[in-house]
């Protein structure tokens, strides 16, 4: 350095020693940490490797601080900032282009400080916070009649069933934070703006069984109540899958199977019974737990084991259910991934 360290520069490192050369820094990569506050993580970003050795291990190295540079990052990154710069209170709006469909594109890394780790003996219930609640105003109640996955911060993923059962559309969503049993017993609603039901949906054969419910105004996602990612393989179902159901006037979730559609095809005509399509998959179901709301959730835990987090997926909607035998059909949300980015 010609002039020596600036304000501009930040040391970093750590006291114990590494084996010279084991470790190489990469110029330019973040220095960040993972502050908790206010029930949340929140990822605090410092500087970028400038030069150094060891990665900072026994000796002292250089970043640039990020700090420093703000008011040309602002500059940058805000529309009309250095217009604006020298007023005492600026309020901006971002236009960022498409910035809801960025946010389901990097769901897996945008909401990963709310991650939980799962194990055995834990209640899925109790780590599922993405489902909300579909009703119906009138004389001031409200009637939450269906259910609905929360995969934006302004979307909503419901049957299209669902918007039917009432002689007009739903007017809100119940956004409670905590699990599915803790949002419905404390409410917390939210207005409606539009109810967008897929265009090829048959009420008679619940082809197409699916709508988005856009809100009013975004959530702010919490440790308690964040959206969930889509499932986008269309050619490949998760094995080990977990349904919601009804258990008396509670809700919990239960493993549930996918089937082959040729299977389910071969089951269902013996019984005279309309197979479901490629936009359709069935699951086997234990009739223990047949007790199901039309809409109601069908997740994948991906498990990650560098930090023992799993990262939840929604994978289809209960379309419909035949206690007798057992079966399951559902949404295949990977076959409207598409329609419901072109609505964003």
């Amino acid at each position: 350095l010609s002039r020596g360290l600036t304000q501009e520069h930040l040391c970093f490192g750590n006291k114990p020693f590494l084996v010279p050369e084991s470790c190489q820094m990469k110029s330019g990569a973040p220095i960040r940490r993972n502050i908790w506050r206010m029930n949340r993580h929140f990822e605090h970003f410092y500087g970028l490797n400038l030069l150094g050795k060891d990665c900072g291990f026994g000796r002292s190295a250089v970043a640039t601080r990020i700090g420093y540079h703000i008011d040309w990052l602002n500059s940058v990154l805000i529309p009309n900032y250095r217009k604006h710069r020298s007023a005492r209170s600026v309020k901006v709006q971002f236009s960022a282009v498409r910035n809801d469909l960025k946010e389901l594109d990097e769901c897996e890394s945008r909401y990963k400080m709310f991650h939980r780790s799962i194990d055995n003996e834990s209640e899925r219930i109790d780590h599922f916070f993405h489902t909300v609640y579909i009703g119906w105003r009138f004389r001031n109640e409200t009637n939450w009649i269906c259910t609905g996955t929360l995969v934006a911060r302004n979307l909503v993923v419901i049957s299209a069933y669902c918007q039917i059962m009432g002689n007009d559309p739903p007017t809100e969503v119940n956004i409670a934070e905590g699990n599915p049993n803790e949002a419905k017993s404390r409410p917390k609603a939210v207005k409606i703006a539009e109810v967008i039901v897929h265009p090829k949906f048959n009420p008679e054969t619940l082809e197409h069984d699916i709508a988005v419910v856009r809100l009013e105004r975004n959530i702010v996602p919490t440790a308690q109540k964040y959206p969930i990612c889509l499932w986008k393989n269309e050619t490949h179902t998760p094995f080990l899958l977990h349904r919601m159901v009804k258990t008396g006037l509670e809700s919990a979730f239960v493993e549930s199977y996918p089937k082959y559609n040729s299977d389910c095809k071969k089951y269902l005509d013996e019984r005279r019974m309309r197979a479901p399509d490629s936009f359709a998959f069935c699951t086997d179901t234990n009739a223990d737990y047949m007790s199901f709301s039309s809409g109601a959730p069908i997740v994948w835990y991906r498990s990650d084991k560098t930090d023992n987090t799993t990262t939840q997926y929604l994978v289809g909607l209960i379309k419909c259910e035949l206690s007798d035998e057992g079966l399951g059909v559902n949404t295949r949300i990977s076959s409207y991934v598409s329609w419901i980015k072109s609505l964003l």
